[in-house]
């Protein structure tokens, strides 16, 4: 279903509400400046900034020290590992409705947290909002930046139409009260935790499941710098091929119907046709890394303990909460 909202300016009414921007960051040092100056460039005028550093030194806090005077600025040094568990300290530190995330390696518009504030405001069942995300100037023959980029806006209101959204985490918008209802993002997923990506599609998929909208819009915009050589763009998508397989397999233990539509969409149409069709049409095995990236993370997700009550995975040595 197509979703032409209406996206004004968010502060246009009497009340303005506020907004939370959120960088979990690692190891970055100086390079997280752009992302911290475009947001605090923001023209947005109810605002603040977290930034958890999950660092192995004191380089990123360093770095920040010119903004210490801004009273919108708020760090944290944090022992957690992994995006998700950053984000979720980041958001249950703040006290803003609306939360907006973004990469330390992204730029955001100046318009950013307007355009989001204004998606949220559209439906009060909206509980995650994805814009787009562009790649920096870069050498496009010497290696990729991951993009997200969406032509139209689309909203999606049931679980059965997640395979039509996607979003990244390096622009994405939360509803507070929303992220608590489905217990966050799981920190087991994502970039630096143990199941290692898939916390963006688990996090859709439970917002969806507890009857939340999903609302995508090329309004809301970020320019991503994360560039990556060719070996290590095919490190991240075996990353991401693992971390998939594993979320998918969370919702085959809960025996969420749903899933089977999902499973073959993913599995089958992105992974196992692409590569029949290259055995067929140009006679060589190519794809076989994130075949068995998925098949490893499908099993091990399945070995891995689920706590039923929030939805998340937990590590084999904790017990459930």
């Amino acid at each position: 279903m197509s979703s032409k909202l209406n996206l004004t300016d968010a502060t246009s009414p009497e009340v303005i509400p506020s907004i939370s921007a959120v960088i979990s960051t690692r190891n970055r040092g100086d390079r997280i400046l752009a992302a911290v100056e475009s947001i605090l460039d923001n023209t947005y005028p109810n605002f603040d900034l977290w930034i958890i550093d999950q660092s192995d030194d004191n380089s990123t806090e360093e770095a920040l020290k010119p903004f210490s005077g801004d009273s919108r600025l708020h760090y944290l040094k944090s022992d957690t590992r992994g995006c998700s568990a950053g984000r979720n300290l980041a958001i249950s530190s703040t006290t803003s409705e609306f939360v907006a995330i973004t990469d330390d390696d992204c730029v955001a518009s100046p318009d950013w947290l307007s355009k989001m504030v204004a998606a949220f405001k559209t439906d009060k069942r909206i509980g995650v909002v994805s814009g787009n995300v562009t790649a920096g100037e870069h050498d496009a023959t010497q290696g990729h930046i991951t993009t997200y980029i969406r032509p139209d806006s689309f909203l999606a209101t049931k679980v059965s139409q997640k395979s039509l959204v996607h979003g990244i985490t390096a622009n994405m918008g939360v509803r507070r009260s929303a992220w608590e209802k489905v217990s966050g993002f799981d920190p087991m997923l994502g970039v630096g935790a143990p199941l290692r990506s898939a916390s963006e599609p688990d996090f859709l998929i439970k917002m969806l499941l507890a009857g939340y909208y999903v609302y995508e819009t090329p309004a809301v915009l970020v320019v991503h710098y994360g560039f990556r050589n060719w070996q290590d763009y095919r490190k991240l998508l075996y990353q991401y091929s693992y971390g998939n397989g594993a979320a998918i397999a969370k919702y085959f233990k809960e025996r969420k119907l749903f899933i089977l539509s999902y499973f073959w969409s993913e599995f089958f149409g992105k992974i196992v046709y692409p590569l029949l069709k290259n055995i067929v049409t140009q006679r060589r095995l190519a794809g076989t890394t994130r075949l068995k990236a998925f098949s490893r993370g499908f099993v091990t997700g399945l070995f891995t303990p689920l706590d039923r009550t929030t939805g998340n995975f937990y590590p084999k040595s904790s017990k459930s909460g």
